[in-house]
């Protein structure tokens, strides 16, 4: 190959010539993984907003919450979506439920095992598990000093709902369900939806923890936690009896 055009033109770049050809090829793949990542994200996205629920949840959920309304289990059946769509952004990382109605929501959809199993393939990758409760409850991370949840960057529990807070208002800024008003900190629908339809034992959270949560430094958190290779990061947390943190998995 000819470079005295490319030596000329770019004297500083000369040194370089001889692997221009090997750079090139190198960015040129570079770009290639990245196209075919974001068309990947694309389809499955578009399959995760194209899911039917079967109208057969909606009457088994109501059974449970009846003073709900056929709209209003459509609703955390969106919510549900949601969390499904925060939790492949999230790749293989633990996600908290901080939605007992959508929890109860994520159980109906389970027990139609085959379904589940062909949705998890067709749009999450792989199958995203659903654990029982463990022994953290929410009401004792509520308790936990501010400051040290800012802080304990190895709070896995804190983190997994942390990016449960975080993905959630991020998509619905994004797609202008919320506002961003400065004068008022804004609480993703994910997060409130238990309280508003007075779902019993729901997860409630005290302004002082959503505080907590739109503060928490959760790019640090995750460097920090990269360092120790996970430390456990990637099975699901818990969800459902006792007012537990929520429920979670990976996919």
């Amino acid at each position: 190959m000819n470079y005295t055009f490319f030596a000329e033109t770019f004297p500083w770049l000369a040194p370089m010539g001889q692997y221009f050809a090997a750079i090139f090829l190198i960015l040129l793949m570079a770009v290639s993984v990245v196209a075919l990542e974001n068309r990947q994200w694309g389809k499955q996205k578009m399959a995760l907003e194209d899911w039917k629920f079967d109208m057969g949840y909606t009457r088994e959920v109501l059974i449970k919450y009846p003073h709900l309304s056929e709209a209003e289990v459509s609703e955390a059946f969106e919510q549900l979506r949601l969390y499904f769509r925060i939790c492949w952004q999230y790749d293989n990382k633990l996600v908290a439920m901080p939605s007992r109605l959508a929890d109860v929501c994520w159980h109906v959809f389970i027990c139609d095992t085959r379904n589940y199993a062909r949705f998890c393939e067709a749009v999450l990758g792989s199958f995203l598990h659903h654990e029982p409760p463990s022994s953290v409850k929410l009401v004792e991370l509520q308790k936990v000093d501010s400051f040290e949840r800012n802080n304990s960057q190895f709070n896995l529990p804190m983190l997994a709902i942390a990016r449960a807070y975080k993905g959630a208002l991020a998509i619905e800024v994004k797609e202008k369900v919320i506002k961003k008003d400065k004068a008022a900190r804004p609480i993703p629908t994910l997060f409130a939806i238990d309280e508003r339809l007075q779902i019993e034992n729901g997860f409630c959270y005290s302004e002082e923890f959503l505080k907590s949560l739109a503060e928490f430094d959760l790019e640090k958190a995750e460097a920090r936690l990269s360092k120790t290779d996970g430390a456990a990061d990637g099975s699901a947390a818990a969800c459902g009896d006792g007012g537990s943190c929520g429920c979670g998995g990976s996919v």
